[in-house]
């Protein structure tokens, strides 16, 4: 894979490098993530379009368990609103 990985959003152009992902985009501790977590985590970005300085995804590692990659909740909130089936939806506490 290449050190350098550049993929279109609906924001504009991303950079990810292991460093990058590394330096600025895990959250826990980052000395533990190994570089085929970091893979999997910018190849999902690429592939979903997602745009991890927007928090539309996290990568998190704690202890020596396998790192998680979340999908933020705003966006699919941000795709179900661009779909034609959706007519809105409501949010809080109803009564």
């Amino acid at each position: 894979m290449a050190s350098i990985m550049k993929y279109e959003t609906d924001n504009g152009e991303i950079t990810l490098s292991k460093d990058i992902v590394k330096r600025y985009l895990v959250s826990g501790q980052a000395d533990r993530v190994t570089d085929q977590e970091i893979v999997m985590f910018m190849q999902m970005c690429k592939y979903q379009n997602l745009n991890p300085f927007l928090r539309e995804a996290y990568l998190i590692k704690f202890g020596n368990a396998p790192a998680t990659m979340v999908t933020g909740k705003d966006t699919f909130v941000k795709r179900a609103s661009k779909s034609k089936l959706c007519t809105g939806y409501e949010a809080g506490v109803i009564v």
